[in-house]
């Protein structure tokens, strides 16, 4: 997905204006429903849902199995490690 400048600028606009911080839904709705190049599709809320779901309990959640999995990541501190 490509983000235009714009849309980056209006977010950090929109960030200091705000009174609190938005749950990860609503922050989603506020973009969603704001911007002219950001979209959400349902079906893809759902699929990604699902399979981070699947994945709960597996390594690849974690601060290590971030980094297996994106060679360029920092290293994961010793509290990150911990599940």
């Amino acid at each position: 997905m490509e983000i235009s400048y714009s849309c980056v600028v209006f977010l950090l606009h929109t960030t200091f204006i705000m009174a609190s911080p938005l749950f990860p839904r609503e922050s989603g709705q506020f973009v969603a429903e704001r911007s002219r190049d950001v979209f959400v599709e349902e079906e893809g809320v759902q699929r990604v849902a699902e399979m981070l779901y699947s994945l709960r309990h597996s390594d690849d959640l974690t601060a290590s199995g971030w980094k297996k999995a994106n060679p360029l990541a920092p290293a994961p501190t010793s509290d990150q490690e911990s599940h």
